[in-house]
């Protein structure tokens, strides 16, 4: 009977040890989830924060580099009214080449000279004077 009662009380303390070991995994693995889901939480958090950053770095950059071409174009036209580079074909020209080779911004320039000529880079692709004589001269043929 000795030996069945100690062989008893090892049981239930083994039957505690157990339930302790049992509960402090349960304990253990519950903290660490909740450390996981807080952490997933601050990245996501941390993440989306860096998205709006990033979103307004690009903005901020995408602007400033329109502002510099703006700028750019607004500084020449200046100059083009100015120096009234737009009566002379030639000061035209040579205006067109300079600016192409001086702004590595842009690679085509187009300048419209109302009733008189469009320039595509520094090649004419209308002259309207020949166009209004042509037009002209085919009423003269109609009539």
């Amino acid at each position: 009977m000795n030996f069945s009662l100690i062989k008893s009380l090892q049981s239930i303390e083994n039957y505690k040890v157990y339930h302790i070991i049992i509960l402090s995994v349960v304990v253990l693995f519950s903290i660490m989830f909740n450390g996981f889901y807080q952490l997933q939480e601050e990245i996501q958090n941390l993440v989306e924060k860096n998205r709006i950053t990033v979103s307004k770095d690009i903005e901020y950059t995408i602007h400033a580099w329109l502002e510099e071409r703006i700028n750019n174009l607004e500084t020449s036209i200046k100059y083009m009214n100015k120096d009234q580079i737009l009566e002379n074909e030639e000061q035209l020209k040579y205006f067109i080449e300079t600016f192409l080779n001086q702004n590595s911004y842009f690679d085509l320039v187009q300048i419209l000279v109302p009733e008189y000529y469009f320039y595509t880079n520094t090649k004419k692709a209308n002259d309207y004077k020949k166009i209004q004589i042509i037009f002209m001269n085919q009423a003269k043929l109609i009539h």
